[in-house]
């Protein structure tokens, strides 16, 4: 198996360039979602998610549109630039 390593922090943003963001801790994991919600926000057959500490996210929040996602499986607050319509970060409200 090949490892690929990389040096924190990760450095990332969403597509559309407005947020940046920085993650400076290892991640806890990563997944792919095939629900229709995921479908649909990411155009493809799944989405790709990668769950971090909050404490080891590094970006600035008030330059977030912030909106609740109520038929999330679990309850979700969605952010993204605001001029955006996709997500660029989700967390959820009770796990």
């Amino acid at each position: 198996m090949i490892e690929h390593r990389k040096t924190l922090p990760l450095l990332g943003g969403c597509q559309c360039g407005l947020v940046r963001y920085a993650v400076g801790g290892a991640p806890l994991t990563m997944y792919c979602c095939h629900c229709k919600e995921c479908q649909a926000q990411s155009s493809s057959a799944f989405g790709i998610s990668m769950l971090v500490h909050h404490t080891n996210l590094d970006l600035d929040w008030s330059a977030l549109k912030i909106w609740s996602r109520p038929t999330a499986v679990r309850c979700s607050t969605v952010t993204c630039a605001p001029t955006a319509a996709r997500a660029c970060f989700t967390r959820a409200d009770a796990i």
